[in-house]
């Protein structure tokens, strides 16, 4: 586990280090635009990682009234199964509840079993499965199960 990572919330200038840390997590990642687009909203709340000042991983929430979804989580894979992932979770939701916030939502692939557990971990309940929610490059759509965290 790294005992040098501050958690903190991100800002525009590094929406270029975002989409390149993104491409390395996702099959899809996201452009530096779109980063752009979600950092612009007085909706979106994203926090990052950061190894002196390398980003090592970021979550982007979207809070609507009492409720927050994570849009995109993501941990460089170097860097995974090391409670980075763990940090930035348990502090951004930490933070949420400042705000009165009473649900998390999220979506996760029905196959991604380090995520899962991880949610688990934290108090996240299974809710429902997504059926071929997530579009694969194989053209093979993946189910995707919504999870929820009650955090008041």
């Amino acid at each position: 586990m790294f005992h040098t990572l501050k958690i903190e919330k991100i800002e525009t200038i590094q929406c270029e280090r975002l989409a390149s840390l993104h491409q390395k997590c996702f099959e899809k990642g996201w452009s530096k635009k779109n980063f752009e687009d979600y950092l612009r909203s007085p909706l979106h709340q994203f926090w990052g990682a950061f190894d002196a000042d390398q980003l090592r991983g970021f979550i982007l929430f979207q809070v609507i009234e009492s409720e927050a979804e994570i849009l995109t989580f993501g941990v460089d894979p170097e860097f995974q199964s090391q409670g980075v992932g763990r940090q930035i979770l348990t502090l951004s939701i930490e933070e949420l509840k400042k705000n009165n916030l009473e649900f998390v939502f999220l979506d996760v692939a029905h196959n991604n079993q380090h995520a899962i557990l991880l949610y688990l971990s934290c108090g996240f309940k299974k809710m429902m499965l997504r059926k071929q929610y997530y579009a694969r490059k194989s053209g093979i759509n993946q189910d995707a199960i919504v999870m929820k965290l009650k955090i008041k």
